[in-house]
């Protein structure tokens, strides 16, 4: 019974808290706008750093190192 007094009720006020629920998510989708800036300037940086020159180079260079260190420790380290 109290589920059924509980579903009563929601509906009730469902329309009343609807308005208050569309602003809130208006809100919260506003709030976003500094966290999608901040993703687009990530994207802009990896995209930067994927094309630079010397990325070749230096993955090279890390995996020469990589390969020394398994020599003398016999574990290769995490990239």
């Amino acid at each position: 019974m109290n589920a059924a007094a509980d579903e009563s009720n929601f509906r009730a006020c469902r329309d009343a808290r609807l308005p208050r629920a569309r602003k809130e998510l208006e809100a919260a989708q506003n709030n976003s706008a500094a966290r999608d800036e901040a993703l687009q300037t990530l994207q802009d940086v990896c995209a930067w750093q994927k094309s630079n020159p010397r990325r070749k180079e230096a993955l090279a260079n890390l995996e020469k190192k990589r390969r020394q260190w398994q020599q003398l420790t016999g574990k290769m380290p995490p990239k």
